[in-house]
């Protein structure tokens, strides 16, 4: 079973739907309880546990566990120290971190992540910055 995610400008900010390959969208699955607070700039799923969307308002990040053929769980916690200004990324690697690209200073922030639990304290800022509001953030390795 696959699943597609888009994270968009308007109330719920985030919508997800059944994907088949070769015949494409299901039924829209139900919105989160809890939805992202403003525009969704991103969103990324975590193989097949957990679901974020980065987002314009406060907290700028909100994940949700995701259940295949269900859905939206119940929002996890907020992570302790929020990405500053709006997130317009969002990126997992692997299920062990999460990453925000957002509009102010550091314009990237990475988190450890748990399935099941959420976002673990913020790790250090990069010592070269990024230069600008950051867009997306995706990682790469094995």
């Amino acid at each position: 079973m696959y699943d597609i995610a888009v994270a968009h400008y308007t109330d719920p900010y985030v919508s997800a739907y059944p994907w088949t390959p070769g015949a494409g969208f299901g039924a829209k699955y139900g919105d989160p309880v809890a939805k992202p607070a403003g525009a969704g700039g991103g969103v990324a799923f975590c193989g097949s546990t957990d679901i974020a969307v980065a987002h314009y308002g406060d907290p700028r990040v909100s994940a949700y566990p995701w259940t295949p053929g269900a859905g939206f769980g119940a929002k996890y916690g907020d992570p302790v120290a929020k990405p500053a200004g709006a997130g317009w990324g969002v990126a997992f690697c692997g299920s062990t971190d999460i990453a925000v690209a957002h509009n102010d200073d550091p314009r990237v922030s990475a988190y450890p992540w748990t399935p099941g639990a959420g976002f673990g304290a913020k790790y250090g800022d990069p010592v070269a910055k990024p230069t600008g509001a950051g867009w997306g953030v995706a990682f790469c390795g094995s």
